[in-house]
This record gives structure tokens, C-alpha cells and sequence, in this order.
């Protein structure tokens, strides 16, 4: 009787060792499927962020050139008028240039915040996939 029970606990023993087993390899494949996921997610998300910041850069760029274009626009106008003004007399274009000065500085401060925008908004970009590469590194 007691060959019987050690048999029987010797095939216990053995099928719990084969469970352990594939457990543990089982447990080692999905780490790997898992670690090799996430060097996928992590990658993309650095290749977008990558394709944002050169879009942001761009953006910012090209709101600049425009804001340069625009201002070199308006100071050619205003050395025009001025130069207008000069020949009706000299108080009349203190005058003129006070104003397109201040018109020259609100347009600047506008453009600058623009700018201010677009550099915070890709800021914002940039920390929202941190945040996502965070919680999908979590998950």
C-alpha cells in the first residue's frame, strides 16, 4: 500500500515540476512579447515625436518668416509715409512715427506671442508623449 501512495505522490510531484515548468516559461515569453511591445510603442512614439517637433519647428519658422516679411512690409510703408510727412513739416511726422512705432511694437508683441504659443503648444505636445510612453511603460 504505501508503493501505491509513494507512486502517487512521485507523479504529483513530477506534474507540479511540469507546471512550474511551463509556468515560468510561459511567464518568460510573455516578458519578452511584452518588453519587445513596448521597445515597438516606445520607438514609435519617439519617431512622432520626432515628425512633431520638425512640424512645430516648421510651423514656427514659417510664422516667423511671415511675422520678418510682414514687419519689413510695414517699416518700408512707414518710412514712405514718413518721408511724406517731413517735407509738410517736421512736428507732423514726430507725430506719425510715434504711431507707426507703437504700431510696429503691438505687431511685434503679437507676433512674439505667437510664437510664445506655438513653442508652448509643442511643449505640451512633447510632454503628452512622455506621459503616454510613461503609461503605456506602466501597462
Amino acid at each position: 500500500m504505501a508503493d501505491p501512495i509513494r507512486t502517487e505522490t512521485l507523479r504529483q510531484e513530477q506534474a507540479r515540476l511540469q507546471l512550474e515548468h511551463q509556468f515560468d516559461r510561459d511567464a518568460k515569453e510573455l516578458r519578452g512579447k511584452n518588453r519587445n511591445e513596448i521597445e515597438r510603442q516606445i520607438a514609435n512614439h519617439a519617431a512622432q515625436k520626432a515628425d512633431l517637433a520638425k512640424g512645430y519647428e516648421i510651423a514656427l519658422s514659417t510664422s516667423k518668416e511671415e511675422a520678418m516679411k510682414r514687419l519689413a512690409e510695414l517699416r518700408e510703408l512707414n518710412e514712405k509715409r514718413i518721408e511724406e510727412e517731413k517735407t509738410n513739416g517736421e512736428e507732423e511726422a514726430d507725430k506719425v512715427r510715434s504711431r507707426y512705432q507703437e504700431q510696429i511694437a503691438r505687431y511685434r508683441e503679437n507676433s512674439e506671442k505667437q510664437l510664445e504659443d506655438l513653442k508652448r503648444k509643442q511643449d505640451d505636445s512633447e510632454h503628452n508623449i512622455k506621459v503616454r510612453a510613461q503609461m503605456r511603460g506602466r501597462a
